[in-house]
């Protein structure tokens, strides 16, 4: 039996009735999306505290914390944060270990955007320092639009939603392939941006202990996100577009 949460897809059926015969034709496969490297769903654990990792895998099992004012309220399973500099869910420098990340990776997060005025909120960051990141604003300051931008130190290339976030409610999921050093970006499902990264990404060596983190820790000073994150998940694997969650 194939577990209903492991589906990110509902296979059509499609029947066809010839000469008093009815056949059945599947339309599409049942599209499965990989088990989390890393899968943070935020219960409740009060202001300041940690948030646990619940995936089987690595064998490092890598916990968070809420740092800056961000707040996991008891009972809800959100992380909550409110623009504050320096706010967010930390995760340690090696969520993203050498050696089980080979190049390819794939970060997913559902979250809540309560102001749409603020630019360069922050949804995630793992990065060194203002020439080596991977930041997601909800909302750039030059083009009002949802951003994931990578810079390995050659230069940013940003991928950017078609449109400015209509809905405050968002699945953003944000893949890199190694073999073809290409990174593309899905908003709640749909293809929106996809272009290479010149010189290809490692994100093992991007991410610093000092700005990784979600829904914050940006090295630029940027705000926190102001509003809520409900799950953040990262993958070992660029996802396929028909295993996007």
């Amino acid at each position: 039996m194939i577990e209903k949460s492991t589906l990110s897809r509902v296979q059509k059926l499609s029947f066809t009735l010839t000469l008093g015969v009815l056949t059945y034709t599947p339309q599409s496969a049942f599209a499965v999306t990989p088990t989390a490297s890393h899968d943070y769903e935020f219960h409740g654990e009060g202001s300041g505290g940690s948030f646990a990792d619940t995936a089987s895998a690595p064998a490092i099992t890598d916990n968070g914390v809420a740092v800056g004012g961000a707040y996991i309220p008891l009972e809800n399973n959100i992380l909550i944060t409110n623009g504050a500099v320096g706010a967010g869910g930390k995760l340690p420098q090696d969520v993203f270990v050498t050696g089980f990340y080979t190049g390819s990776f794939s970060i997913s997060e559902v979250f809540a955007y309560q102001n749409t005025t603020t630019a360069f909120q922050t949804l995630f960051s793992f990065s060194t320092d203002t020439a080596h990141y991977l930041i997601a604003h909800p909302f750039r300051g030059d083009t009002g639009k949802l951003s994931v931008d990578f810079n390995n130190g050659g230069g940013e290339v940003s991928l950017q939603a078609n449109a400015p976030l209509s809905n405050n409610n968002v699945r953003l999921t944000v893949t890199y392939d190694a073999s073809t050093t290409q990174a593309t970006l899905y908003v709640n499902g749909v293809l929106s941006a996809q272009h290479a990264v010149p010189g290809g990404f490692n994100i093992s060596a991007i991410a610093g202990p000092n700005y990784s983190g979600v829904a914050g820790l940006s090295p630029y000073g940027d705000p926190s996100l102001i509003g809520y994150t409900n799950s953040f998940r990262i993958f070992n694997t660029a996802l396929t577009a028909s295993q996007i969650p």
